[in-house]
């Protein structure tokens, strides 16, 4: 039954994205990060759907070149600039047909990637695209907060199976990124359900990133925790209800999540932050010793032999299997592209943020500014989250990340280029001062 309904809806949209492109992106989108289809356990379950939605968009964008507009700032162009040099190392990687492959797997998300830069070109669609992405990750956060509060925190919170999301790590980084767009934009919905169903998104969110067991998540969450207080207007109120909050799950957490929790500080006796110290120090070592990196999928244990100061932590885990892997965006770059490759990632990160805070200073007091000073706060809150919990974890070529990514450059772009409409549907005002400086827009807007 499951397999029917996903197939139906997929069916649907497809047909309908053959007249707007646009569709077949949130298509695309609803397929490659909520994964609906490793839900059903039946015929859908091994289908090519992303495949297919990607397909129908790229003949649609063919078909309707008017609702393609090429997006002309910085992060753009460091977009292609990475593109270009990850395409460069992987010509001269160590193991060249297992770094053509991951190749293969990155310029897959990239290039859809590029396709939702081209499509969202208006203040409707970016909304839209956006809630896209709460939805996708909310329900995996509300699923995942009923399974952890029926099993009383024992449990840990996985993403669905055979897809980026399904190690738990993975999904609490997704939710990370996910609740400042839940905490911020609830300012600025236009009416009350949904500004009470995304505060509850938002806090199923917080609760399955805590039942992740996700040592990497917590530092994140408790990151965007901070930026969400500091940008809220009561912030002793709301300050309070944190630590009110804290306080709460301090009691009814199990003891197996603080066992794990306090290897954060015991990371000199604990195995697997030992793995991470040691992985950082042969990435490092392997890009002094190879300019353009090793390439991807370079973490083999001959590397870790010549590289690492403690080679046997590279060599299995507690369970025997391998354990070679970067344990942080950044070493994983540095590793695999060298200090070139992750000089332009840096970039990429801070570039984002500077153009959001630039673009929250000029929002204020404008018209429609409330909304701008929501989404880069959002957008700000969201790529911190990915910077401090990323630290920890190999997923510098997380598909969520460069989704939200390109989100933002659009944004950018819109603002910065005077392209923001400024003719919203009428709505319930703003609560703060720095989101009041007029009416708001529903996630929707039917024109």
């Amino acid at each position: 039954m499951r397999d029917l309904l996903i197939l139906a809806v997929f069916g649907a949209g497809l047909i309908y994205a053959l007249r707007d492109p646009f569709v077949g992106l949130l298509v695309y989108t609803w397929i490659s990060v909520m994964n609906p289809h490793r839900y059903s356990w039946g015929v859908a379950y091994d289908m090519p759907l992303a495949l297919a939605a990607a397909g129908v968009t790229v003949v649609s964008m063919a078909l309707h070149t008017e609702s393609i507009r090429v997006p002309r700032n910085r992060e753009a162009i460091l977009f292609l600039l990475f593109w270009g040099w990850i395409t460069l190392t992987t010509q001269f990687a160590m193991y060249p047909a297992a770094a053509w492959d991951k190749w293969g797997v990155v310029t897959k998300i990239f290039v859809m990637i590029l396709v939702s830069m081209l499509l969202v070109t208006n203040r409707r669609q970016l909304f839209q695209f956006v809630t896209a992405l709460i939805v996708c990750i909310g329900f995996l956060g509300v699923k995942g907060a009923v399974f952890g509060l029926k099993s009383g925190g024992t449990q840990k919170v996985w993403g669905p199976p055979q897809s980026f999301l399904e190690d738990n790590n993975a999904s609490a980084l997704a939710m990370v990124m996910i609740i400042p767009f839940c905490f911020f934009l609830r300012e600025i919905a236009p009416k009350k359900w949904q500004s009470h169903a995304l505060l509850g998104i938002g806090g199923s969110l917080v609760i399955s990133t805590i039942l992740t067991y996700s040592r990497g998540g917590l530092l994140g969450l408790l990151t965007v925790a901070f930026m969400i207080v500091v940008y809220s207007r009561h912030k002793f109120r709301n300050g309070a209800l944190a630590v009110l909050a804290v306080s709460a799950a301090l009691v009814v957490l199990p003891s197996s999540w603080f066992a794990r929790m306090n290897t954060v500080k015991t990371y000199e006796e604990d195995r697997s932050a030992r793995m991470r110290l040691n992985s950082w120090k042969m990435a490092t070592n392997l890009a002094k010793d190879n300019p353009l990196g090793g390439g991807f999928e370079c973490w083999e244990l001959e590397n870790y032999d010549k590289y690492s100061p403690e080679p046997e932590l590279g060599r299995a885990n507690e369970g025997g299997e391998v354990g070679s892997t970067a344990h942080s965006i950044y070493f994983e770059v540095l590793g695999t592209q060298g200090f070139g490759g992750l000089a332009i990632f840096l970039v990429c990160l801070f570039s984002t943020l500077l153009s959001m805070r630039k673009i929250e200073k000029l929002a204020r007091g404008q018209p429609l500014g409330h909304e701008r000073v929501a989404l880069a706060r959002a957008f700000q809150a969201s790529v911190m989250g990915y910077m401090v919990s990323g630290a920890f974890l190999s997923l510098a070529f997380f598909d969520l990340f460069w989704w939200i990514f390109a989100a933002a450059l659009c944004f950018k772009s819109m603002v910065l280029l005077g392209q923001w409409e400024e003719a919203p549907l009428r709505a319930r005002p703003a609560r703060t001062p720095a989101l009041a400086a007029g009416p708001s827009i529903p996630f929707s807007d039917p024109r």
